[in-house]
C-alpha cells in the first residue's frame, strides 16, 4: 500500500513540476465535428467537396450546434495548452501544419486553417485524403448507421 501511496505521490510531484516548467498549462484533446454527406448504403462521404475552406473549415464542439445538420460527422481532435475558451487555438492532430481556432461564431464554432501558401482547392484535398485514410472518425449524425 505505502508503495502505491508513493508511486502515485511521485507521480503527482513529477506532473506538477513538469507542469510548471511549461508554464503551468495542461494539454488538452478537443474533440470537433464536421457535418458529412451520407451515400445510400451508409457510408460517410469523405470526398474534398466536404472539406471546404471558405476561408477556415468550419466545425463545431457538439455537431447539433452546426446551423446545417449532415447526416453523418468527422471528427478532428485539437491540442490545446489549457482551457479551450474563446482565442484558443492548436494543432489538428494528424493534419501535420493544420490548426484550429476557437472564435465561437457562432456558438461552438472552430475554424481549421490550412497551412500558409497552401491553397483552399489543395488544403481540402489533403483532408479529405486525411479523412479516408482514418474512416474510424467517422461518427454518427442523424443517420444510425454512418460508417
Amino acid at each position: 500500500m505505502f508503495e502505491k501511496l508513493t508511486s502515485a505521490a511521485t507521480c503527482s510531484i513529477g506532473t506538477f513540476v513538469l507542469l510548471t516548467l511549461l508554464g503551468g498549462t495542461a494539454q488538452a484533446d478537443v474533440d470537433i465535428y464536421r457535418g458529412v454527406d451520407a451515400k445510400s448504403n451508409g457510408n460517410a462521404t469523405l470526398s474534398p467537396g466536404q472539406f471546404s475552406f471558405n476561408p477556415t473549415l468550419s466545425n463545431f464542439i457538439q455537431p447539433q450546434l452546426a446551423p446545417v445538420l449532415k447526416p453523418c460527422n468527422y471528427r478532428f481532435t485539437v491540442i490545446l495548452d489549457g482551457e479551450p475558451d474563446v482565442g484558443a487555438h492548436g494543432p489538428v492532430a494528424g493534419l501535420e501544419g493544420y490548426t484550429a481556432l476557437f472564435d465561437n461564431d457562432p456558438e461552438g464554432h472552430w475554424g481549421i486553417i490550412q497551412p500558409e501558401g497552401v491553397s483552399a482547392d489543395d488544403a481540402k484535398a489533403a483532408v479529405s485524403a486525411f479523412a479516408q485514410q482514418n474512416r474510424q472518425n467517422v461518427v454518427n449524425g442523424t443517420q444510425d448507421n454512418c460508417r
